[in-house]
């Protein structure tokens, strides 16, 4: 699992983490409070903090995905972790993008270490992880 979490980071989230980083990798279910399906919450070298959660085309994208960028946030300041992700896995990943990128960009502002993906959900990387 270390190299498809590895792999995640750095070639679909375009993380620059040095190699001892991902000497740690701790992954877990979570639900999120019940906003998306069941995804992971996935900490590397205890400093990058990655929520990944499959997005099913429910309503209120954007009030899902807020909250969620302000749990991790909120995590990340919490345990002085130095990157929060939050990644959608969906199946119309640039509609999702669309829909959601104006109110996480509003609540990323000028905080260069909060960012937010859209990746499709049938990638196998995505899938494999999830799984």
């Amino acid at each position: 699992m270390k190299d498809i979490i590895k792999t995640f980071a750095v070639d679909l989230l375009g993380c620059g983490c040095g190699s001892e980083v991902f000497e740690r990798i701790d992954v877990s279910d979570d639900s999120f409070d019940g906003a998306c399906g069941r995804g992971k919450r996935i900490l590397i070298g205890n400093r990058l903090l990655i929520y990944l959660a499959p997005w099913d085309g429910r309503d209120d994208l954007a009030g899902h995905a807020a909250s969620l960028m302000r749990r991790g946030k909120e995590e990340r300041d919490k345990n002085g972790y130095n990157r929060f992700r939050l990644v959608l896995a969906a199946d119309s990943p640039a509609e999702v993008s669309e829909q959601a990128g104006g109110l996480l960009k509003s609540l990323v502002g000028n905080d260069e270490k909060l960012h937010f993906h859209v990746l499709p959900s049938d990638n196998d990387v995505v899938q494999r992880i999830l799984r």
